[in-house]
């Protein structure tokens, strides 16, 4: 692959998407892009639509920037979907090891938009420990939900993970 700076005006999201971010999530990739700078090439076609890095797109331009880097994709256009989708989904199969990460946030300060206060509480104070942290944490509590990931059988009314 080319890597290369180009003008932000250059790169457009992909319509086709599978993958949609929240106002968190863009609110979060902002902090990152602020903080961090720009660590991860954006991966677009030829044509400038973007394969992997939407969501970095749409923060880097609303935070204004200018340019970004690009790493342009050297094959077909169906690989290049079948790419998108593996970009976006692997990192859902991966699990967070509680201990480090409480460790972590017990001593770095990180953007809100990264981990609410209570669920820092929530990680620090042992209450998440299997899952994805991000949910099922009452932002305004700090407590678990216990519902929350289960799905309920509407005929015998037994819940069990989704």
């Amino acid at each position: 692959m080319k890597i290369e700076t180009i003008e932000i005006n250059r790169l457009k999201e992909d319509p086709r998407n599978s993958r949609k971010h929240s106002p968190r999530n863009i609110e979060a990739i902002k902090s990152s892009l602020r903080d961090h700078g720009q660590r991860f090439n954006i991966v677009a076609m030829p044509d400038g639509t973007v394969i992997a890095g939407n969501g970095t797109l749409r923060a880097a331009k609303e935070l204004g920037w200018k340019e970004m880097v690009v790493a342009w994709w050297e094959g077909g256009e169906k690989e290049a979907r079948a790419f998108a989708i593996a970009a976006n989904r692997t990192g859902e199969f991966a699990d967070w090891d509680f201990g480090i990460l409480a460790s972590e946030l017990d001593d770095l300060t990180l953007p809100v938009e990264l981990f609410t206060p209570a669920e820092v509480e929530a990680i620090i104070d042992g209450q998440e420990r299997t899952g994805t942290p991000l949910k099922g944490v009452d932002e305004e509590a700090g407590k678990a939900d216990p519902d929350e990931g289960m799905v309920q059988c509407p005929n015998c009314g037994h819940k069990f993970p989704a």
